[in-house]
């Protein structure tokens, strides 16, 4: 007998050096984003998942839509960044993923195993608050390392499967767990984030929030791609209530004007401090601004209500500026906003070409922005309402003082 032996010739085409049945995941393996950490600008390649895989896991992230925690937030976006440290000031960033919380507010987002996690949320493009050392700790093993940075926007945690501690899994799971953290009940182990107050959400624009069409001067953020600003009001409110809600309104040039959108947030409170009473809402409005066609000025009229507040409206505590005229269910412009003022914390109001920069300004009350914020209820602010119900209206405090 005569051993055969057949040799089989498969072709291989090859793009860029990469068989091209392999070239879909290769082109994957080398999806990469840019992010910003702290100062540090990094680029990372996406993680790609491979089942039951002893170097990747699963992390359980839970976020709220208040400061209540009894709803989850669907539909924030949930991002995990890993990383290995090379030396005492290197890092090397190993991949990252992306994944979006369901009806409850939870989301399992794929890690490298046995390294470091840096997990931060957005909705909306808006950044979500991790709650606060206290809060996290009730919510995770006993001794489970963690780290919040930069304003409280970022977990930096390790991701060391712990398995099952005081009959509770989590916060990471192993990949062959991987439905069992999507499937975990609430009471295993998580980190969590959550809104301070309510979402922040524009709506009833009437027209695109951006748009190259300067025929059209009723576009929100209006203006040349390098010209187009963000606008904030600062608000002060006293009240115990997550439920209490700031919806504004932005007029072009008068009270009468066409209503150019709305604006719904809520007051936050420093997440440094253990009060959380005193909290300031930054309610963004449409800018000022000079239409292209004929130069001429577009004025912003603001009407603000304050909803779910006490039956008997809020008490004025004190008042900055005399740009606006308030009552105890909301606020006006006395005078509308003019695109050639110069308006700033003095007057509780805060432009910038950088949305994200115009909206921290507001959080800290200054014209000027380090690399982390909080939001300082006591700067920067153009009045202040007492919101507690049956509170006890006091003579209104001079203007400016």
């Amino acid at each position: 007998m005569f051993a055969q032996v057949v040799i089989y010739l498969q072709m291989v085409v090859l793009f860029d050096g990469v068989s091209a049945a392999i070239n879909p995941l290769y082109r994957q393996q080398r999806e990469t984003r840019n992010f910003t950490i702290g100062i540090e600008e990094v680029s990372v390649k996406k993680i790609i998942p491979i089942e039951n895989d002893y170097d990747q896991c699963y992390i359980h992230i839970t976020v709220h839509n208040s400061s209540s925690f009894r709803y989850g937030l669907q539909g924030a976006v949930v991002t995990v960044v890993s990383r290995r440290q090379d030396s005492v000031d290197n890092f090397n960033y190993t991949g990252y993923s992306t994944g979006l919380t369901d009806s409850n507010g939870r989301a399992c987002i794929l890690v490298h195993c046995r390294a470091e996690a840096v997990i931060f949320v957005e909705k909306n493009n808006i950044r979500v608050f991790a709650l606060n050392e206290t809060l996290q700790k009730s919510r995770l093993p006993m001794y489970f390392a963690f780290d919040l940075k930069f304003n409280n926007e970022f977990i930096f945690t390790y991701t060391y499967p712990w398995g099952i501690v005081d009959g509770r899994n989590g916060p990471v799971f192993y990949s062959n767990e991987k439905n069992e953290c999507i499937n975990t009940h609430s009471n295993n182990y998580h980190f969590v984030f959550s809104y301070l107050s309510i979402p922040d959400f524009l709506n009833d624009t009437v027209a695109p929030i951006t748009s190259n069409d300067f025929f059209n001067g009723h576009v929100w953020y209006y203006g040349t791609e390098n010209d187009r600003k963000t606008c904030y009001l600062k608000v002060k409110t006293k009240t115990f209530s997550s439920a209490l809600s700031i919806v504004t309104s932005s007029y072009l040039n008068t009270e009468n004007g066409q209503r150019l959108g709305t604006f719904y947030t809520g007051p936050q409170y420093d997440i440094n401090k253990a009060e959380t009473s005193e909290r300031a809402a930054c309610i963004e409005f449409r800018c000022p601004a000079v239409f292209y066609i004929n130069f001429t000025d577009m004025d912003t009229f603001i009407r603000g209500e304050i909803k779910s507040g006490p039956q008997n409206g809020c008490c004025l505590r004190s008042q900055n500026t005399n740009l606006f005229q308030t009552t105890p269910f909301g606020f006006s412009s006395a005078i509308p906003l003019n695109p050639h003022q110069s308006y700033g914390p003095n007057e509780g109001i805060y432009m910038s070409v950088d949305s994200r920069s115009a909206r921290a300004r507001c959080f800290t009350g200054h014209d000027f922005l380090g690399s982390e914020y909080v939001m300082d209820i006591n700067k920067g602010f153009a009045f202040e309402y007492d919101c507690i119900p049956n509170a006890i209206c006091e003579p209104l405090h001079v203007l400016g003082k």
